[in-house]
C-alpha cells in the first residue's frame, strides 16, 4: 500500500497527503461489545453519552463516538463486576466512503 495519495475529481484536486491522515478523518468512534451489564451501568453509560444496542444473544454493543474518551468509558465498565468483554473495535468510514465524501463535499 502507498504512503501518500492524491484524490482528483472532475479535474480538481480534493486531497493530497498521507493515507493515514485521510483515514483518520473517517474515525467515528469505538464499539465495545459486552455482556453481564447491570441497569446501573447502563444508566451511567447513557449519561456519559454512549449509544447502546441490545442483541438477541444478550450482548450489548456500546458505541463511544468520537469526542468521548473511550478509556474513561472502559474504566467505568471495569468498575462494575460481572461484565464480560467480547470485543473492542474502532468504527471507521470505509476508504470508498471517505473518497466519495471528499469529492462530493465541494460540488
Amino acid at each position: 500500500m502507498c504512503d501518500e495519495v492524491i484524490v482528483l475529481s472532475k479535474g480538481k484536486l480534493h486531497y493530497n497527503g498521507r493515507v493515514n491522515s485521510l483515514l483518520e478523518k473517517g474515525y467515528q468512534g469505538k464499539e465495545i461489545a459486552i455482556s453481564g451489564i447491570s441497569s446501573e451501568l447502563r444508566e451511567q453509560l447513557l449519561k456519559a453519552g454512549c449509544e447502546l444496542s441490545e442483541h438477541e444473544n444478550g450482548q450489548i454493543t456500546i458505541f463511544v463516538r468520537s469526542g468521548i474518551d473511550p478509556l474513561a468509558v472502559q474504566a467505568l465498565i471495569q468498575s462494575y463486576s460481572g461484565v464480560v468483554y467480547h470485543s473492542v473495535t474502532d468504527k471507521r468510514m470505509s476508504l470508498e466512503d471517505l473518497l466519495y465524501k471528499n469529492t462530493t463535499a465541494e460540488e
